[in-house]
């Protein structure tokens, strides 16, 4: 694991020796926004409107050192909605409107080392055949390295509105109908963690906290982890269905 960190190139602090590396890279930002519609007057009882809108968005943070230990990101996020709005004028008095809309988001979050095999770092099989997301691990060794995510997230939203307005001589009356339902796919995955402190080589006396003494590099070259973990997450799917009406007098 320690051939893939980078060689300081900085001398780093006077005493400590920290600071010693420095990387520039690209990064990149997309963020495209399109947007169509069309209205059609198809006679003066009758108009429609079309409307499509889409999103591009991606953010992709520079890579400075090998893949499996940088901290790099990527995020795409598409955004896609339709729209169509009817409007009815069925006599002077009574006009009735019917929208409907649907939606979709596919947001992303995952390592730009995705597919990163952990038993290229010496993992046994019958561990990294266990981890949901085939990603680098996170190793904190005083400062983090890798990205374990693998975070993908589906949603649709679908609604219909029908509102309808009534002129009368003496009032008005106004009623309508709204319909919803969105559905959710989401999935989390991560694939481990593991920390070094300081603690584990504080020596001779552990109980002892002094904040000069230990090394958390060398606690992880002598493999004295502190905490580690591989989670497991469910990926739930979910339908809410939301209904409305109201009368207005």
């Amino acid at each position: 694991y320690v051939r893939l960190l980078p060689e300081p190139n900085l001398p780093g602090d006077l005493y400590t020796r920290e600071n010693n590396y420095i990387g520039v890279g690209p990064a990149s930002l997309l963020d495209n926004h399109y947007e169509f519609r069309v209205d059609w007057a198809r006679s003066e009882m009758h108009s429609l409107f079309v409307r499509l809108t889409a999103t591009r968005s991606q953010n992709n943070a520079a890579v400075l050192w090998n893949p499996a230990v940088d901290t790099a990101a990527r995020t795409p996020n598409p955004r896609e909605q339709l729209t169509i709005g009817n409007t009815f004028v069925l006599n002077p008095t009574f006009v009735v409107n019917v929208h409907f809309g649907a939606g979709q988001w596919r947001e992303q979050n995952y390592s730009s080392a995705l597919g990163f095999d952990m038993a290229e770092l010496g993992f046994p099989k019958s561990f990294t055949g266990q981890l949901q997301a085939k990603a680098p691990p996170l190793v904190s060794i005083g400062t983090q390295f890798g990205l374990p995510n693998d975070q993908f997230s589906a949603y649709n939203n679908y609604n219909l509105q029908v509102n309808a307005s009534r002129e009368f001589r003496s009032h008005s009356l106004k009623f309508g109908f709204s319909w919803e339902d969105s559905q959710m796919n989401w999935k989390r995955s991560f694939s481990s963690y593991f920390y070094f402190s300081n603690l584990q080589t504080i020596g001779p006396d552990p109980d002892l906290r002094v904040g000069t003494a230990g090394n958390s590099m060398a606690s992880f070259l002598a493999g004295f982890g502190s905490s580690g973990n591989a989670p497991i997450n469910i990926h739930p799917a979910t339908t809410d269905s939301y209904w409305a009406g109201y009368v207005q007098d």
